[in-house]
């Protein structure tokens, strides 16, 4: 039982003196990941791909804004006659607050804000016997999870995460991404 606590204890201590061998030490820095996303409605779900592109400003090396764009569209931009399958792609412009710990020689990081959302979602109308078109706006919130490394003597940083965004007309987007930072 000793031994157990004493590692334990060890374990800790290094964490906690080892601090962040990526931390951020500069203002600032640009990012950009793609991924894999499934868009649901509640009912069905899509594939889709995203771009996204971003800027983090650190205010303190461990607690950042994040501002990010975001393209995201499913891969089969076409609707089938009588299918419950649909069509989906939006534009995101977020806001958010990014808190990150270093643990040894990676930093894993955590972000929620809002997005402000352009979307539009095309769907078989069995009543008009034709593909309909919504178009709406409005601000929702996500939540993102990562990690990023640095491979040695380099001025990027990988990352790779999991994100979730809701979307307008009670859609959610569930994404795995993967990416690099430049710090400056």
């Amino acid at each position: 039982m000793n031994k157990s606590l004493g590692l334990f204890a060890f374990t800790t201590a290094l964490i906690i003196s080892s601090g962040s061998a990526i931390a951020q030490s500069q203002p600032g820095s640009f990012y950009t990941n793609v991924g894999a996303t499934m868009i649901s409605d509640g009912s069905d779900s899509e594939t889709a791909y995203f771009a996204q592109a971003g800027y983090n400003h650190y205010l303190t090396p461990f607690v950042a804004l994040d501002l990010n764009y975001r393209h995201t569209a499913t891969l089969d931009s076409s609707v089938a006659a009588n299918s419950t399958s649909f069509a989906s792609k939006y534009n995101s412009y977020g806001l958010g607050l990014k808190l990150e710990q270093g643990i040894g020689w990676f930093d894993l990081y955590g972000i929620g804000g809002a997005s402000y959302i352009d979307s539009e979602v095309s769907r078989w109308s069995v009543a008009n016997s034709a593909v309909e078109t919504t178009k709406e706006s409005s601000i929702e919130p996500y939540a993102s999870a990562g990690i990023k490394f640095a491979p040695k003597g380099s001025p990027l940083l990988l990352d790779a995460g999991v994100s979730y965004q809701w979307l307008p007309n009670n859609e959610s987007a569930a994404s795995l991404f993967a990416g690099a930072y430049l710090t400056f």
